[in-house]
């Protein structure tokens, strides 16, 4: 596995899990946070987070 799919792979893992706490309600109770704006911060964080190696 190369080190970009091995990335992409853990960002997706990441993304999953973060995705299941917004929908069980965990994310709202730690932060306060509703789903729209917990599935905002997530977006920003993935998009502002990547960076592309060449």
């Amino acid at each position: 596995m190369t080190t970009a799919t091995a990335d992409a792979a853990f960002v997706g893992s990441a993304v999953s899990a973060v995705m299941a706490s917004v929908q069980a309600g965990e994310v709202r109770q730690r932060t306060g946070m509703d789903e729209v704006e917990a599935y905002a911060a997530l977006a920003d964080l993935v998009m502002e987070g990547l960076t592309v190696s060449t």
